[in-house]
């Protein structure tokens, strides 16, 4: 795993950088690769709109974002086994319009549950 720098460390290499310090005497001062240094450079050239790329902020919210996106995707997967189960053991879902429908009168209509109704239990 890579190691992190603290900011300020990064900070400091970055205005260097800028600066006109080389990349290969940064290297040497702080132990850190030179694809770092240039890596750190150019999120800073994004980050101040010097060129086109997704801002450290964006990234934060895209990472953030995708992660949301795993989490729901898992949570419908359970949900649509649990859904499965269900069904396969004959139980209606909740809040289901599998009912039978039923006319007790000239007006009046009244839902019978579908468990109900297979089994010919009415109850007043």
């Amino acid at each position: 795993m890579p190691c992190k720098y603290p900011t300020e460390v990064r900070r400091q290499v970055i205005e260097l950088a800028r600066s006109g310090t080389r990349a290969w005497q940064l290297e040497k001062t702080f132990g850190m690769s030179q694809a770092m240094i240039y890596n750190w450079s150019r999120q800073d050239k994004i980050d101040h709109g010097e060129i086109d790329g997704l801002s450290t902020n964006q990234q934060v919210e895209l990472a953030a974002a995708k992660k949301r996106l795993r989490q729901l995707k898992t949570e419908l997967a359970v949900a649509r086994k649990v859904n499965e189960v269900f069904l396969r053991a004959g139980v209606a879902p909740k809040g289901s319009t599998l009912g039978v429908m039923t006319c007790t009168g000239p007006t009046v209509i009244r839902r019978i549950p579908a468990n109900v109704a297979t089994h010919g239990r009415l109850r007043g």
